[in-house]
Order: structure tokens, then C-alpha cells, then sequence
């Protein structure tokens, strides 16, 4: 089990508890999550959260890792988690926030 705060997911399912709320994501959604969980706050590249949501069945770009994470953003805040909880790392990629802990 991979944890953030109030945030559990397991590793290969598409769904995460969310404060004890349980919340279904898409497969691509669960992926971006796990590779942002494993850096546990650290930055994770565009290239590396390619490589993670890549299924081998088509090519994807930066513009579907942007539309997954705004999509996995709308899923988190709905169920109550705070706006900043993914973090745009400007020039890099995205980061679980370490102050949306507090």
C-alpha cells in the first residue's frame, strides 16, 4: 500500500481510499498516482510519468499527461482533497505537495 497523507492506494488497482472515501480512477490516472506516491514528494519528469502511464498500445505525449493529472485533480478535490495536493513543477513536471499535508 502506497501512502500520501490521506491518500492509500494499492499498487496495480485503479481505485484509492481518499480519507476513507473510496474513489476510482482510470488506469492511466492510477499510474500517474503510484509513480507520484513512489517519489513521495520528490519532482517526477514528464518523461518518467510517460514512461509510467505508457501502456505500449499507443504513444502518448506531454498534452495526455496534462489532461490526466487536471482529470486525476478534479477526481481528489471532489472528495474533499486540498487544490495544491498534485504540484506543477515548472519546467520539470509534477510532485505530490508536501504542504498539503499540513
Amino acid at each position: 500500500m502506497l501512502c500520501w497523507g490521506p491518500l492509500r492506494l494499492v499498487p496495480g488497482q485503479t481505485w484509492l481510499e481518499l480519507a476513507g472515501q473510496s474513489l476510482e480512477l482510470t488506469r492511466k490516472e492510477a499510474l500517474l498516482l503510484e509513480t507520484l506516491l513512489r517519489a513521495q514528494g520528490r519532482s517526477c519528469s514528464k518523461g518518467l510519468l510517460l514512461d509510467a502511464s505508457s501502456d505500449g498500445r499507443r504513444e502518448v505525449g506531454e498534452d495526455t499527461i496534462k489532461a490526466h493529472v487536471r482529470n486525476l485533480r478534479s477526481k481528489l478535490m471532489a472528495a474533499g482533497a486540498t487544490p495544491d495536493l498534485i504540484e506543477t513543477v515548472y519546467g520539470l513536471g509534477y510532485r505530490l505537495n508536501p504542504s498539503a499535508l499540513s
